[in-house]
C-alpha cells in the first residue's frame, strides 16, 4: 500500500468507525456487530501506527488512551461553571417560582425539566468543530484539564457532526451506569482490589486517572445538559438540546420541554416514580426557565442562576444498628463523635459511619451503642441518623459518654462556653496537626498530588513534620523510608512539593485554616487587600466594612494574626521558598496614581455616595479603610465629619475633600 492510498484509507476508516460509534453510542442503532467494529478497529491501529503523520483530530484510536502524565494542570473556565440552589421539595420549587414570576412581570412561564444525574459535571470545548479541551468542573471557575480522559469516553463526540466554527463549548454530566457500575465492582472483586462505594466516586475516581488508559478501561458515559462560551443565540432549551443532538452530542431524552409549573411537578413526580427503573441513579430533577431571553432579566447569585434550580429527592432512609460510637478530633481541636454502623446501602452507596455532630445531639436523640436507629442520605450530605428505634432495646445498649481527655494527645478535653462543643486546646496534638496539614495540602490549598491521608499520618507519627514549613524540608531519603513509598514516589512528592511554592494570596489565606474562612471569603480577602502584610495588619474595623465579613470572622482574622505563634508560622514557610502572588490586584493596579495610597472617608460627601468614592479609588489601585490609623495616607472629611476627623488631625494625616482627589487623580 503507498503513502498515499494509506491515507485516504486512514481517513476512510476513521470516518466510518466515527459513524458506527454515533450510531450505536449516541442513535442506540447499531448497523454492525461488535466484530466486525473490531476490525476495522485493528485495521485503523496498523496503519496509524505505520503512518502517524495521517492520525487525524478525531480518530476513534484515540479512545484507547495515551501516555500517562504526572500531574493534572489547571484551566480557567471561560464561562463560570455555577452550581444550582436546591428545591428541597415541591412547596419550595413553588416558591421559586413564584420569584420567577415577580421578576419577569408575566405570569406564564415555562420550564425545561431534566433529570438530575448522579455523576461529575464538565466541560468540553470545541473549536473548529475539533475537541481541544475537556475539564472538570473544580471550584466553578478554575477546574483540572482532563482532556485524554474524556475522550476515551464513547459517547463524547471527538468532532462534531455540524461545521461550528470558532469556540464551542458543552457541558455535560459524566455518570457511570448501574450495570456498568456493578460490571465494574464484580471485576474489581476478581482482582482482589478494593470495590467502589458508589457509582458517583467511581466516575470521578476513573475521570482524575493519570494514566488515561485506565479511564478508558472504564464503563464511563456522559449526557449533556447545557452550553457555555458559544457564539450561536438559541432562544430556548428546546431549540439548543434539538441542536446539541444534531451535533452528535447524547442528550437525555427523558427531558421534557416548555412546561407549565404543574406540568414540571408532574413530570418530577414521574422521575420519583421510576427512579429504580432508570439505568442510571438520579437524586431530583433540574427546572429551568425555558425562555433564554429571560436568564438575562433573572441574572445568577455569585453562585448559581435564578432561572434554575434543582428539586431533591426526599432523602432515602434505612434501619441499622450502631456497633460503636468513636471520637474524631479536627483541626480546631474540636471533638465530633461519630457513629460506628453495621453497613446498610442507601441510593447505591454503602454506609458505614455517621455523625453524631456533638454530645448536645447525642443526649437530645437519646442514642447508645447497640441501638437500631434510622440512617438518612440525602445526595452528597453526610449521612446521619434521624432517631432511634425504641421498641428494639433490649436493654444491653450503653450510654455514650464524651471522653475526658484527647484521644489523639491525651491531653484533658474543655468544653467551649455557651456552645455544645468539646475541644482538645493543645496545640501539639498530632490528630489537628493532621487534619491542619491536610487541609493545608489539599486540592483547594497547596495542591500537593501524593500527599495523601496515609503519607501525613506518617510524616507526623515520626516528627517529620510539627508545622507547615516542615513539608517544603522533607528530604528524598526521608520520603522514601515511608510505607508505600519507593524512590521514584519520594521523587515525584518532592517535585509535586517544589512546583506548589508559588502561590496567589487567595489560596495561600485559604491553607492557613483560618477559623470561619473559606475559599469564597479567601478570595474576597485577596481582593481588597494588596499584601498578605496588609491582611494581617488589618483592624477589625477595616474587616467589618467588607461585605460578606461579620463580627464572627472579623474576629477569628484578626485574632490570627495577632497571634505571635502564627505570625511565626507564616515567616517560616515564607523562608522556606514559598512566593505569594496576587495576580489580580496586581493586573487591576500597575502603574495607577493611588497605587500603595489608603484612604478613609467620613461624613457625608456632597455629590458622592461613599461607594462611588470607593470604586474611584480602587479601581486606581488605592484601598479604603473604616478607621483612622497610622497607615492611612488620606482622609475624605465632608460634613459633620466626627471622631475620625479628630484622629487624622492628630495623627497628622493629610486631609482632603471629594474635589481635591478627583483633582489629584486627573494629576492636576
Amino acid at each position: 500500500m503507498s503513502k498515499s492510498e494509506a491515507e485516504k484509507r486512514i481517513l476512510e476508516l476513521s470516518k466510518k468507525l466515527n459513524y458506527h460509534s454515533r450510531k450505536y453510542y449516541i442513535d442506540d442503532d447499531p448497523e454492525i456487530s461488535d466484530a466486525e467494529y473490531d476490525l476495522l478497529l485493528q485495521e485503523l491501529i496498523r496503519l496509524e501506527e505505520k503512518y502517524p503523520e495521517f492520525k487525524t483530530p478525531d480518530s476513534p484510536t484515540i479512545r484507547i488512551g495515551s501516555k500517562p502524565v504526572s500531574k493534572f494542570e489547571t484551566v480557567k473556565h471561560f464561562v463560570p461553571m455555577m452550581s444550582l440552589s436546591n428545591a428541597l421539595n415541591e412547596e419550595e420549587f413553588f416558591d421559586f417560582h413564584s420569584r420567577v414570576v415577580k421578576n419577569l412581570k408575566t405570569a406564564e412561564v415555562r420550564y425545561s425539566i431534566e433529570p438530575k444525574l448522579d455523576g461529575i459535571a464538565v466541560s468540553l470545548v470545541y473549536e473548529n468543530s475539533v475537541l481541544i479541551r475537556a475539564a472538570t468542573r473544580g471550584d466553578g471557575y478554575i477546574g483540572e484539564d482532563i482532556t485524554e480522559n474524556v475522550k476515551t469516553i464513547k459517547t463524547v463526540p471527538l468532532k462534531l457532526s455540524k461545521n461550528i466554527k470558532g469556540i464551542f463549548e458543552a457541558r455535560g454530566e459524566v455518570i457511570i451506569s448501574r450495570k456498568g457500575f456493578e460490571e465494574l465492582n464484580l471485576e474489581r472483586e476478581k482482582k482482589g482490589e478494593p470495590l467502589f462505594a458508589n457509582s458517583r466516586n467511581a466516575a470521578g475516581g476513573s475521570l482524575r486517572q493519570l494514566d488515561s488508559k485506565i479511564t478508558a478501561s472504564r464503563p464511563l458515559e456522559i449526557y449533556i445538559y447545557g452550553v457555555g462560551k458559544t457564539d450561536i443565540k438559541y432562544l430556548s432549551f428546546t431549540e439548543m438540546f434539538s441542536d446539541l443532538r444534531e451535533m452528535g452530542f447524547r442528550v437525555n431524552d427523558l427531558n421534557k420541554y416548555s412546561l407549565l409549573p404543574d406540568e414540571v411537578i408532574k413530570t418530577y413526580r414521574n422521575y420519583l416514580e421510576n427512579r429504580d427503573s432508570l439505568p442510571y441513579e438520579i437524586d431530583g430533577a433540574v427546572a429551568k426557565v425555558d425562555d433564554f431571553s429571560s436568564h438575562e432579566i433573572l441574572g445568577a447569585t455569585s453562585k448559581a442562576p435564578r432561572w434554575a434550580i434543582a428539586i431533591k429527592f426526599p432523602a432515602r432512609e434505612e434501619t441499622t444498628k450502631i456497633l460503636d460510637i468513636k471520637v474524631q478530633v479536627g483541626r480546631t481541636g474540636v471533638l465530633t463523635p461519630v457513629a460506628e454502623l453495621l453497613p446498610v446501602k442507601i441510593s447505591g452507596a454503602l454506609i458505614k459511619r455517621a455523625t453524631l455532630h456533638n454530645m448536645d445531639e447525642i443526649e437530645r436523640k437519646d442514642i447508645r451503642i447497640g441501638d437500631t436507629v434510622f440512617v438518612q442520605r440525602s445526595g452528597d450530605v453526610i449521612p446521619k441518623i434521624i432517631k432511634v428505634v425504641e421498641s428494639k432495646r433490649t436493654g444491653d445498649e450503653v450510654k455514650f459518654e464524651m471522653p475526658i481527655n484527647c484521644p489523639s494527645c491525651f491531653e484533658k478535653i474543655v468544653r467551649d462556653k455557651d456552645q455544645a462543643a468539646f475541644r482538645c486546646v493543645n496545640a501539639s496534638c498530632p490528630a489537628q496537626l493532621k487534619e491542619k496539614i491536610r487541609h493545608f495540602t489539599s486540592k483547594a490549598g497547596f495542591d500537593i498530588d501524593g500527599l495523601g491521608e496515609k503519607i501525613v499520618e506518617q510524616l507526623v507519627d515520626k516528627g517529620l513534620i510539627h508545622e507547615f514549613s516542615d513539608i517544603f524540608k522533607l528530604s528524598k531519603e526521608e520520603l522514601s523510608a515511608l510505607e508505600r513509598m519507593g524512590d521514584k514516589s519520594a521523587k515525584n512528592l518532592l517535585d509535586a512539593i517544589n512546583s506548589s511554592k508559588k502561590k496567589s494570596l487567595d489560596v495561600f489565606v485559604f491553607s492557613l485554616g483560618i477559623k470561619n474562612v473559606g475559599k469564597h471569603m479567601s478570595e474576597v480577602l485577596a481582593s481588597k487587600f494588596q499584601t498578605l502584610e496588609d491582611l494581617s495588619d488589618a483592624g477589625e474595623e477595616d474587616l467589618l466594612n467588607i461585605e460578606g465579613i461579620g463580627p464572627e470572622a472579623a474576629n477569628a482574622i484578626r485574632s490570627f494574626f495577632e497571634n505571635e505563634t502564627n505570625r511565626k508560622i507564616i515567616d517560616n514557610i515564607l523562608s522556606s521558598g514559598v512566593e505569594i502572588e496576587n495576580p489580580e490586584f496586581e493586573k487591576k493596579t500597575e502603574k495607577t496614581a493611588l497605587s500603595g495610597k489608603t484612604f478613609v472617608i467620613t461624613g457625608k460627601i456632597e455629590g458622592y455616595s461613599r461607594p462611588e468614592l470607593e470604586k474611584i479609588i480602587k479601581d486606581l489601585g488605592g484601598k479604603t479603610s473604616g478607621s483612622v490609623s497610622k497607615n492611612t495616607d488620606y482622609l475624605i472629611a465632608g460634613e459633620k465629619a466626627g471622631s475620625k476627623f479628630d484622629k487624622a488631625k492628630s495623627l497628622g494625616i493629610e486631609i482632603i475633600d471629594a474635589d481635591y482627589l478627583l483633582s489629584f487623580i486627573e494629576g492636576k
